[in-house]
């Protein structure tokens, strides 16, 4: 019974406390997290693209030395 009433008080906490702090400062607050969120995931899901880039410029790079310079456009 006890850890409910904790869980409970856990929940309504967080609550309670944007109710004593402006409307400014509370949607500051509520928004912060999803901005959070969505810039984790954005980091996510664009890193193996990221990384099917970088592996491309390097081929290109090294084909450009290989050749002695002969090969001068990118192939990305």
């Amino acid at each position: 019974m006890k850890v409910m009433r904790l869980l409970h008080l856990l929940f309504i906490a967080p609550i309670a406390s944007l109710m004593c702090i402006s409307q400014v400062q509370a949607f500051d607050t509520t928004t912060l997290g999803l901005v959070k969120t969505g810039y984790a995931t954005s980091q996510v899901t664009t890193a193996p693209f990221d990384n099917k880039l970088m592996m491309a410029a390097r081929d290109d790079a090294a084909a450009f030395i290989a050749s002695d310079g002969d090969i001068r456009c990118a192939r990305l």
